[in-house]
């Protein structure tokens, strides 16, 4: 698709997540930045993102899901991106700021399940509970609200 129409930017984005997919780290950055140059789009910066995160390129991951936020205001995902950063820093007020955030925005699973893991972390384990459990009931193959069942022992209500 990048051949036929070289100002196509989602063409880009698509090669780039397959890049990605394949762990050709630089040709999936070398997409990216092309899709972005074309359009500024938010799902590439989100991708962008993902790939520093991978790398734990943190100043550079949050860069781009800042962008990614301000392109994408309907979407929750650049939200969880930037709690799960602040929750590997060990940052857990900001990550979960984020999260009910993330919620607010789009309470998709990826963002209940990162909520309710989170506040589970903390020691808030029935509210947390709650929000894993509404997680399965959205989307019942949530990765993340999977492993925090298993993990913490949640029985589905």
């Amino acid at each position: 698709a990048v051949s036929l129409d070289p100002e196509f930017a989602e063409a880009y984005i698509e090669l780039g997540k397959s890049y990605l997919d394949l762990d050709e780290v630089e040709e999936a950055e070398r997409a990216l930045r092309a899709a972005i140059g074309l359009d500024d789009n938010g799902w590439a910066h989100l991708y962008l993102g993902h790939l520093y995160y991978c790398e734990e390129d943190w100043d550079a991951a949050l860069k781009e899901f800042h962008a990614a936020k301000g392109r994408l205001p309907e979407s929750s995902a650049p939200l969880w991106c930037i709690a799960d950063i602040h929750r590997s820093a060990g940052e857990l007020e900001e990550s979960e700021r984020y999260c009910r955030a993330a919620v607010a925005v789009e309470p998709s699973a990826a963002a209940l399940a990162r909520l309710g893991r989170l506040l589970i972390e903390k020691g808030e384990r029935a509210e947390g509970a709650i929000y894993v459990r509404r997680a399965l009931e959205v989307d019942g193959r949530c990765r993340v609200a999977l492993k925090c069942a298993r993990r913490y022992k949640l029985r589905r209500s």
